[in-house]
């Protein structure tokens, strides 16, 4: 008869072996030239490395925003430094959605 600690056991087992999993399905394009995979793999390699610069885009943004609004609550009450201080992360934002468009 199992018990919960020992199902608990096997379920964070079961877990850190996806999240293993997933993290080397990840890195076996690292350093691969994609043009050189036969099979799809080539393909394959291709977007996974456009899904990763995507949600590396997206993070990078999101964290941007986070601070622009931890900003603004900083100096609420000083508009003019508000508008100083936190027009760096707008600047960025843009940059990042300028580099991103495709062309």
């Amino acid at each position: 008869m199992k018990t919960k600690a020992s199902t608990r056991g096997i379920g964070l087992l079961g877990f850190i072996g996806i999240m293993l999993m997933m993290g080397c399905a990840g890195t076996q394009y690292g350093n691969v030239n994609c043009d050189e995979l036969v099979d799809g793999w080539g393909t394959r390699c291709q977007e996974y490395r456009l899904r990763k610069a995507d949600a590396d885009m997206r993070n990078e943004a999101s964290q941007i925003v986070k601070a622009y609004r931890q900003c603004l609550e900083k100096y609420q009450d000083q508009p003019d430094k508000q508008k100083e201080y936190c027009a760096v992360y707008t600047q960025a934002l843009h940059q990042i959605e300028f580099s991103s468009t495709p062309k």
